[in-house]
């Protein structure tokens, strides 16, 4: 194998000419974000003794677009008091989804709402966020997640024979125009 970085990209590379990696891991800053719910599901505690919902968001809109947060709500633990904190978090986001009843966390995964986060410092770690908070998208009424489509073995509709014109593109409040 070649060590040749020239040989590689087709010349020479000069680091003046591109634009040096930012910290694309330092903190976002304490605020609300719009996020979009990518992945929900049950996970064990460290300790093995409780359960939590881990949830992996997104960050939309321009700013910060794309980086991750991580929530956890506390759903299972000996101590009450966690038990009772993550009962409130779990009341929050689905009052932000408007949801009636949750029953599976695959009803989180594709909701959008906002969320607060908080900048951590924790001993031996770098700085982090933790979301804190969680409540509908500013000026948008909260529509329920819909879980993935559970497939089936019937047959396909045939394809639609309408001639009407294309949905439009749905505009995000926190799009800018």
């Amino acid at each position: 194998m070649s060590n040749d970085i020239a040989e590689l990209i087709g010349g020479g590379f000069n680091p003046e000419e591109e634009q040096p990696a930012g910290d694309g891991f330092a903190p976002l800053p304490v605020d609300w974000y719009p996020v979009e719910i990518e992945k929900s599901e049950i996970r064990d505690n460290a300790a093995k003794n409780g359960k939590y919902i881990y949830a992996e968001l997104t960050v939309l809109g321009d700013k910060f677009a794309n980086r991750k947060l991580f929530s956890r709500i506390t759903l299972v633990n000996l101590n009450e008091t966690a038990v009772s904190i993550g009962r409130r978090e779990l009341s929050q986001l689905g009052k932000a989804l408007g949801l009636k009843v949750i029953d599976s966390t695959d009803q989180l995964i594709g909701g959008m709402l906002q969320v607060k986060v908080k900048v951590t410092h924790e001993d031996g770690y770098p700085p982090g966020n933790e979301v804190t908070a969680y409540k509908a998208i500013d000026g948008v009424k909260p529509v329920a997640a819909t879980p993935p489509p559970v497939p089936t073995t019937a047959a396909p509709d045939p394809a639609p024979t309408s001639t009407a014109a294309p949905a439009k593109t749905k505009k995000h409040p926190w799009d800018k125009s």
